[in-house]
């Protein structure tokens, strides 16, 4: 369960990234913002199971949530400082 919740939010987190890179406001802070809106959404997604009839909610879960977009960031900042080096 815990690894189909990274896998799940790792592609999350590199949809919203890319959805971030594309607009004005957010371009120079999407890696931010990326983080931001994954945790909140992990938060706000936890939240809801609580109250859904067969389901619980986990802190341990929302915090893999917010693991996986960091691991994505990271991927991103790696790609980007290796980007400037060669």
């Amino acid at each position: 369960d815990y690894l189909k919740h990274f896998a799940e939010y790792l592609i999350f987190s590199f949809l919203v990234a890319r959805a971030f890179q594309n607009t004005r406001i957010y371009k120079p802070y999407y890696l931010i913002a990326t983080f931001i809106f994954i945790t909140l959404f992990g938060i706000f997604d936890e939240f809801f199971q609580s109250y859904t009839y067969a389901r619980t909610s986990s802190i341990f879960d929302m915090s893999i949530d917010s693991f996986s977009s960091l691991v994505w960031i990271s991927i991103e900042r790696l790609k980007l400082l290796l980007k400037l080096k060669l």
